[in-house]
């Protein structure tokens, strides 16, 4: 299966710029965390729905039940509704059946064989009907409504991502998709379930009172009213309960995130209180949630006390002639009416309630911006960008399209030869890591971007990133061995066939891998634990190891593409001064040939390039030699 959130280059590039967790605490990861913290304290509110929201929530939309119709087909989902009607008819077939035994033979036992072969057909049918149910539809409704989900996210802006809580992305992948894969088809089968045994019911205790045909309006009209005013209050209470668990998910998150300030700080009592809080109020709509059930089953109560009232007045005073097996059934009909008529209540209020994951789907599709991809993307060979040449004209970016936003890139200008190294320097949050987030094509920019003479808004964002190496400051770690975290393009491959020339193709890539964590001494450390097949997980490499094997990927990235251009991003941070040496002159040797933009505030690393880039608030304010950005940089250490 292949799909946008599969590229494994984009998914490190996410990872590497987004990820939270950092190996040593700087200024601006400081002001992150203070500022997680800070939100704990107080969360923002939601904003008010406006009322064509608030309709919605009271009244329902059968748009939202197409939806998931269609995700598992409208005409499999008519053959599931002709089960839930077998089936419901199948289960009373028993009773029906007794009652003529009574009737006609009731000394007979031969009886019970028909009795026995019905009992099993309902049995029978039951079973399929909720293999079908839940071993095919849901199955299918759920790959296709998480696809959907995963796709837009994955698609989604940088600016959206990073300004979007975690625990609300969180409670969309744990509550909405446990709803919709889970619930969401059990309460709809129930539901359609439930209503053709109401039917059912309804013509066996008419059957003995045909005079109840005269009531049968008057309690359709209640029920309809009962829904009618149940549903408008549980759909909005299921609503709630959704939104108020988002809070708790980013509270988890968030304190994870800064435990160390808690503790430093003595804020443990304060974020434990904020805590049972935000559990409190993640816990009333659920209570009031059963209030709500508890007043349902009152009231249907006291509407099968009237429904009962009825027939017993008209078998004694009305009718005659009417069998006792007939008014018996009628009565154990009318006991089961009043379970049925709940149960069917329950179950569409369930679908209701539950279907607020679909809507809450549906918006979020709707308000989730995605990058921007090309019509008709430029076609280009598969070794593109064989030079690198690289031209800024007029760059100014934005993490949100909105154009109130300040932009983090200012009018920047600026021509890149092939094959030069570049240093971009600057005080924390000068637009560094931004730029280079431009030239992959993470944020929205007016102004032109160029390689290779070829303007990147016009590139597919995919291709484009595949074509770039990137190194971030953060080591990225898949869940795999440490061959496919050096060969990440590989974990999607599925050709298991064995060949000579294959095993041959194997052994090299192996030994080149294998040289390759060797120059930077990581290889002796994993030899004994499965060499290249070992987790990387269970390696026991430290955060500066862990760097030197992103290092090493990257490495191996350029020698399977041949690709020209190369983003460093402080990729040597946690290596003492002796190993980011040696580390260096690997690269430097490594990418000779590439044009290479690094983000640096190492003296060593800036004077190994060819010149220096000054950004100061998004504006690049000079361009200089590296001696002497490297003695400045030199002098303000000594101060």
């Amino acid at each position: 299966m292949e799909g946008p959130h599969e590229n494994p280059t984009r998914s490190l590039l996410i990872a590497g710029y987004l990820s939270s967790v950092r190996p040593c605490i700087s200024e601006d990861i400081e002001d992150q965390e203070k500022a997680s913290i800070r939100r704990l304290w107080v969360l923002d509110p939601s904003q008010a729905p406006d009322s064509e929201e608030v309709y919605s929530r009271q009244r329902g939309s059968w748009r939202l039940y197409m939806v998931y119709i269609d995700s598992i087909g409208r005409f499999k989902c008519m053959g599931l509704a002709l089960f839930a009607l077998l089936l419901a008819g199948s289960e009373f077939l028993p009773e029906i059946y007794m009652r003529v035994w009574t009737e006609k033979d009731p000394e007979s036992g031969k009886w019970f064989i028909g009795y026995a072969c019905l009992t099993l057909i309902t049995f029978a049918l039951s079973i399929i009907s909720y293999w079908i149910l839940f071993g095919v539809f849901a199955v299918k409704a759920a790959i296709v409504l998480h696809e959907q989900m995963l796709n837009f996210t994955m698609r989604a802006t940088l600016g959206f991502l990073t300004s979007t809580k975690t625990g609300n992305l969180l409670n969309r992948f744990s509550q909405d998709t446990t709803l919709f894969v889970k619930v969401l088809p059990s309460f709809l089968f129930r539901t359609m379930y439930m209503f053709f045994s109401s039917v059912v019911l309804v013509a066996i205790i008419l059957s003995s009172a045909s005079f109840m045909s005269v009531s049968l309006p008057a309690i359709v009209v209640a029920i309809y009213f009962i829904q009618g005013f149940y549903l408008r209050t549980s759909r909005q209470i299921r609503h709630i309960d959704l939104e108020e668990k988002a809070p708790l998910y980013t509270y988890f998150c968030e304190t994870a995130e800064g435990i160390l300030y808690i503790e430093a700080f003595g804020w443990r009592s304060k974020n434990m209180a904020n805590g049972y809080r935000l559990l409190d109020n993640s816990q009333q709509p659920y209570y009031l949630m059963q209030c709500i059930q508890q007043w349902l089953s009152l009231v249907l109560g006291l509407l099968t006390a009237v429904i009962a009232f009825i027939l017993v007045s008209i078998v004694v005073w009305g009718e005659k002639g009417t069998s006792g097996p007939a008014v018996g059934l009628s009565f154990l009909s009318i006991l089961n009416f009043q379970r049925t008529l709940s149960l069917l209540l329950e179950a569409w209020t369930g679908s209701e309630t539950s279907v607020a994951a679909i809507a809450r789907l549906e918006q979020f599709k709707k308000d989730t911006p995605q990058e921007n991809v090309p019509e008709e993307p430029e076609d280009l060979p598969a070794d593109w960008a064989p030079e690198g040449y690289i031209d800024f004209t007029n760059v100014s970016a934005r993490y949100k399209p909105a154009r109130d936003t300040p932009p983090i890139i200012r009018d920047f200008s600026l021509a890149v030869e092939a094959g030069d190294k570049v240093g971009l320097v600057g005080r924390t949050g000068s637009g560094k890591s931004s730029l280079l987030l431009a030239l992959l094509g993470f944020l929205q920019y007016d102004g032109r971007v160029e390689i290779d003479g070829i303007d990147i808004k016009n590139i597919d964002p995919d291709f484009l990133r595949s074509r770039v190496i990137s190194i971030t400051q953060d080591s990225i770690q898949l869940n795999e061995t440490v061959r496919k975290n050096l060969l990440p393009f590989t974990i999607n491959e599925k050709d298991e066939t064995a060949t000579e020339e294959k095993t041959r193709e194997q052994q090299t890539t192996d030994a080149g891998l294998v040289g390759i964590l060797q120059s930077f001494n990581l290889w002796t450390q994993i030899v004994q634990q499965g060499g290249l097949n070992a987790m990387l997980a269970d390696t026991g490499y430290s955060k500066g190891e862990l760097q030197l094997f992103s290092i090493a990927r990257a490495i191996v990235r350029h020698r399977e593409t041949g690709s020209s251009l190369v983003l460093i991003d402080e990729a040597t941070s946690n290596l003492d001064a002796l190993r980011d040496q040696e580390t260096q002159e690997i690269m430097r040797e490594e990418f000779s040939d590439c044009t290479v933009l690094t983000i640096a505030h190492r003296e060593e690393t800036i004077r190994r390039v060819d010149f220096t880039v000054a950004l100061d608030d998004g504006e690049m304010t000079s361009m200089g030699v590296p001696q002497v950005e490297a003695d400045r940089i030199a002098a303000a250490s000594q101060d």
